[in-house]
């Protein structure tokens, strides 16, 4: 045992079985080879920009490992364009929301260049410089634009408005443990998944003008994923077993269900008419997107998205829709590695 609170890959025991060497790190994704002792005393070995992993070591010390460059990047197609466009920023970009203009993008940072808490960053996409507006993880963007919603980590985690100018607002949740939201259509709502003490989680609703305390509005269990909302922002399209989809009322009446959804696909979008969903199957590398009726059930192929490149790449991490597919979202982990044997590490 040892003071080792990393998130650690590999591990092997050196040569003379005093020490665990192991590659790890407490954030980012660049991860150093390491060492801990029987004892718990923890030191450095090497650091390399890049990302260490260890394969092996040898009874005579050599060392196997591979360095990799590892990144998420972040695309978009914009209103209007016929080509995606590259809006990564530092090294772990996540693409969060797109303004309904196109011309903003959130970004949360979950890389080194994030910093140990995480970074919320918003790009306009035109190219221009990213803006960070502060610590966490970006949540959403209110349709205007105007301001943010985030959650900063911690125990317990916490959610703020980050304005574009002036300082973060704290959002009173009571004893709920919030995880992040979303920003309903107006600006003046939110909903987001929490947890009371002792009990599974749900989605709430928050009203941003009032001072009420958030309101439960689906069953406990039901709050995994990422919070589809109809362009009324009034049903949210949510599971409780990444299975039977049902679209939840925000403000209140039962659950209606969404048809034509298939075992192991999510929701990534919702039409205009507020009745078509897009939908993706996990794990699949070009990511196939398919438009679902959900009223009769009816389903057929709408899109192929891929990088050009896809040398390295394991698979699109997320994909949003908008504007009744005139405009993506998405990105991806590209992971380069050479592998080294390495002698006279000590």
């Amino acid at each position: 045992s040892g003071p080792v609170n990393e998130l650690v890959t590999d591990v092997a025991w050196s040569p003379d079985a005093k020490e665990i060497w192991f590659t790890g790190t407490r954030f980012g994704a660049n991860r150093p080879l390491r060492a801990v002792s029987r004892s718990g005393r923890e030191r450095l070995i090497s650091r390399v920009p890049g990302v260490m992993t260890l394969q092996d070591i040898s009874a005579q010390g050599q060392v196997l490992l591979t360095s990799a460059y590892d990144r998420l990047v972040v695309m978009a197609l914009l209103p209007g364009a016929k080509e995606e466009r590259d809006l990564s920023w530092f090294d772990g970009g996540r693409p969060v929301a797109l303004s309904a203009d196109g011309k903003l993008l959130l970004l949360g940072e979950v890389g080194e260049g994030g910093g140990e808490n995480y970074s919320v960053y918003l790009r306009p996409t035109d190219g221009s410089p990213a803006i960070r507006l502060g610590e966490g993880n970006a949540c959403d963007l209110s349709p205007d634009g105007k301001f943010v919603l985030a959650r900063r980590l911690g125990n317990p985690s916490k959610l703020f408005l980050f304005p574009l100018v002036g300082a973060a607002q704290e959002l009173s949740t009571g004893d709920l443990e919030p995880n992040c939201g979303h920003i309903l259509s107006g600006g003046h709502k939110i909903i987001f998944p929490a947890r009371e003490p002792g009990r599974k989680a749900r989605m709430y609703r928050m009203d941003l003008e009032g001072t009420e305390s958030p309101k439960p509005f689906t069953p406990e269990g039901v709050y995994r994923g990422r919070q589809i909302v109809t362009s009324d922002g009034k049903l949210l399209a949510s599971t409780a077993d990444g299975q039977n989809w049902m679209a939840y009322p925000i403000e209140s009446g039962p659950p209606l269900p969404l048809r034509g959804i298939e075992p192991g696909e999510e929701v990534v979008g919702i039409g205009r008419d507020d009745r078509t969903l897009y939908v993706r199957r996990l794990a699949q590398l070009p990511q196939k997107i398919g438009r679902v009726d959900s009223v009769t059930g009816q389903r057929q192929f709408w899109k192929e998205i891929a990088p050009v490149d896809t040398a390295g790449v394991e698979n699109l991490a997320s994909v949003t829709i908008y504007n009744d597919g005139k405009a993506y979202i998405y990105n991806y982990n590209r992971i380069l590695s050479d592998l080294y044997l390495i002698k006279g590490l000590k």
